[in-house]
């Protein structure tokens, strides 16, 4: 189900670039990456909606549940008292994932040319990250190896994508 601990999928993203005019095109990436929350923050990538402002099919908004804990954060609709667990399909459809990168560290090469990310996610690779990398930055190379947990499931994400 969804509340039970996902198996950790480890990511190992390089992306290079080749010559000046993809340095630049690199520097711009790992700019548009960061966020204040992480160094590889999906949303930067392929924004979500904003929930909070964005009625469901009874034109209702959500509100904070008074009867969930408030570190949980839980939302529902008024009307149906139904938690507002939009988020969770949209995420898996436009992000390959359920959430956003965790404990993301990055690293550039002295000679800007080339950068590494390190991080998880939970269950899968996000495929539709590098999806919308390689739509963005056609002219960069990104080599993504990736592995679940127990070895589980490995490969490379950029020969599968």
């Amino acid at each position: 189900g969804e509340n039970q601990m996902p198996n950790i999928c480890e990511n190992e993203l390089s992306i290079y670039a080749d010559g000046d005019d993809q340095e630049a095109l690199l520097k711009k990436l790992t700019k548009q990456l960061e966020s204040e929350k992480s160094v590889f923050d999906f949303n930067k990538l392929v924004p979500s909606p904003d929930w909070d402002n964005t009625p469901n099919e009874d034109g209702e908004l959500p509100v904070i549940d008074e009867d969930a804990p408030k570190f949980m954060h839980v939302k529902k609709f008024p009307s149906s008292g139904k938690s507002d667990d939009r988020w969770y399909n949209w995420n898996c459809d436009n992000w390959g994932t359920k959430w956003n990168s965790i404990n993301a560290d990055r690293e550039i090469c002295e000679y800007g040319d080339h950068v590494k990310y390190t991080f998880e996610t939970a269950w899968a690779a996000p495929r539709e990250i590098l999806i919308a990398l390689k739509e963005q930055y056609p002219d960069l190379q990104f080599n993504w190896f990736y592995r679940i947990e127990d070895w589980e499931d490995c490969g490379f994400l950029h020969r599968e994508v």
